[in-house]
């Protein structure tokens, strides 16, 4: 039956043993919970060994009369009374076997691989004014074309280093990215707006700061972005922009 395309162990087994009555044993989630509490196993049910032990533990257990009324009161078991968070062990039938129960395990079974966390990034972004903070054009910049978000454009900047305060961070992305110099004066060194934003695998909070080009604009290089323009806020239309740099110009477009 497994052959058939769509058809795995678990509604292979659900089939053969509901419909027809054959032995054959069913492992879904409720029946992990039951067996890895009932015989409080401390193996990592992620791994492929843990599955093969949690099918061979099933097959052991289940009655050669009804096998399918069998595998569907232990995944109601599971879905009913070995709960996940609050297991009502008093009123589990299979109480007093249970391991997990019997050691007081039963918040630590199954038991899976910890959780990653989710690592998170503080950027700086600078709108960086060509003359005077606040008047004038403004530096955009092109991201890379084969990277994350690659051709759109943005504030240009970058990840924030150890040590770093976000004026420097600022400073330094700039000039390895763009081969200028900017100035960050009093009082704009404290950023304007604070963006927080989820990747798939990581999260960052994005700081816009407002600086001053210190070089001249014929010094911009093309180091670490793809094109560079000098812009107003009404020539933003124009270009398409990540939704975290969307939001700075919506603050910019508010002041």
């Amino acid at each position: 039956m497994q052959k058939l395309k769509g058809i795995g162990p678990y509604t292979a087994g659900a089939i053969a043993s509901i419909a027809f009555g054959e032995p054959t044993a069913v492992v879904d989630g409720n029946i992990t919970r039951v067996l890895t509490r009932l015989h409080d196993l401390p193996d990592d049910i992620t791994q492929t060994a843990t599955k093969k032990k949690l099918w061979a533990l099933a097959q052991t257990h289940l009655p050669p009369q009804r096998p399918g009324d069998f595998n569907q009161a232990l995944m109601e078991l599971g879905q009913k009374i070995c709960l996940p968070l609050a297991p009502l062990c008093h009123l589990c039938p299979i109480a007093a076997p249970c391991l997990a129960r019997q050691r007081g395990t039963q918040p630590e079974r199954p038991v899976r691989p910890p959780r990653q966390k989710t690592p998170h990034y503080d950027v700086a972004a600078g709108v960086i004014w060509r003359d005077e903070i606040g008047r004038g054009p403004f530096l955009i910049a092109q991201r890379p074309l084969d990277g994350l978000l690659g051709g759109l454009w943005e504030f240009p900047g970058g990840k924030q280093e150890n040590g770093e305060t976000l004026p420097q961070t600022l400073i330094r992305e700039i000039h390895e990215e763009m081969g200028i110099q900017i100035i960050i004066p009093h009082p704009h060194t404290t950023p304007f707006t604070h963006i927080k934003h989820a990747y798939t695998h990581f999260r960052i909070t994005l700081h816009a700061l407002h600086a001053q080009l210190a070089s001249t604009p014929d010094q911009i290089q093309h180091l670490g972005v793809a094109n560079h323009a000098w812009v107003t806020l009404p020539d933003l239309e124009q270009y398409a922009f990540a939704v975290t740099d969307q939001k700075i110009i919506k603050v910019l477009s508010d002041e």
